[in-house]
């Protein structure tokens, strides 16, 4: 069985920021955009890594939700990935609610390379092969720097290595910048954002539509750890924001309830 990976311990650079900021208020939020909608995701194609733009639908849908985020977060920094339809949705939003900050592309954030099923469409067979369980041989990259997992017979990433690379993502870039006192909007993809969630919380199943905005936020706990506190939906549709705290959640699922 893979060992769970969210680290327990801090790094002693974090530790370090964690005692400089120890006030819950002063910890910054996270803010998780999924692309707006593409041709393919209206056709139910698997996109992976293919570089589709997004739609006339989708660029409203991003500025939808930019009017819904503007006044409501203040992102001190944003990140996105190479891919366009990540990048024009982070620029439409950021654009309304006008916020000049830096933007920075970051490959561990990428949707989940599906190899040869890149362009078919959705079926119930594929979706078994898409969500795994399966893992490349050998042992895995200490660095994460092989981010493509290996080859099940369609030489599709596994959604572990998604895992890896998106708990890398956290762990070494977004978790020291969150203690700081640092809001940050990632617009990224379905599966890598699913990854994150699932490194920070432990929760997976969750759906996450077109320019779905989920925020996380952050506390000190008891011994004096940064902890994730709340997810906070901000877009569902036909619904006001939306509030769950899974702290008890998290606790009766160990508890066996």
């Amino acid at each position: 069985m893979p060992p769970r990976l969210t680290s327990i311990g801090l790094s002693r650079s974090v530790s370090n920021l964690l005692k400089n900021n120890t006030d819950i208020q002063n910890f910054g939020s996270l803010m998780l955009v999924r692309h707006g909608l593409t041709d393919w995701n209206k056709k139910t194609l698997w996109t992976g890594r293919k570089n589709i733009p997004i739609s006339e639908e989708g660029k409203e849908q991003a500025r939808i939700l930019a009017e819904k985020l503007k006044g409501n977060f203040f992102p001190h920094i944003a990140y996105t990935t190479p891919l366009i339809r990540a990048r024009t949705t982070c620029d439409i939003i950021l654009k309304i609610m006008d916020c000049d900050i830096p933007i920075y592309e970051d490959e561990r954030m990428l949707e989940q390379d599906v190899g040869s099923l890149t362009g078919t469409f959705k079926t119930e067979e594929s979706k078994i092969i898409v969500k795994g369980p399966f893992t490349r041989p050998g042992p895995r990259d200490p660095n994460c720097e092989n981010l493509i997992g290996a080859p099940n017979e369609h030489g599709a990433e596994s959604r572990y290595d998604v895992e890896i690379r998106t708990n890398d993502f956290y762990e070494k870039l977004l978790k020291p910048e969150l203690i700081d006192g640092k809001n940050i909007v990632v617009c990224a993809h379905s599966n890598s954002i699913k990854g994150l969630i699932k490194n920070i919380t432990f929760l997976t199943g969750i759906t996450i539509g077109n320019t779905e905005a989920i925020k996380l936020l952050f506390k000190s706990d008891e011994k004096g750890e940064f902890v994730f506190s709340e997810m906070i939906f901000m877009s569902r549709p036909g619904t006001e924001i939306q509030s769950l705290n899974f702290q008890s959640l998290i606790q009766d699922r160990h508890l066996g309830k």
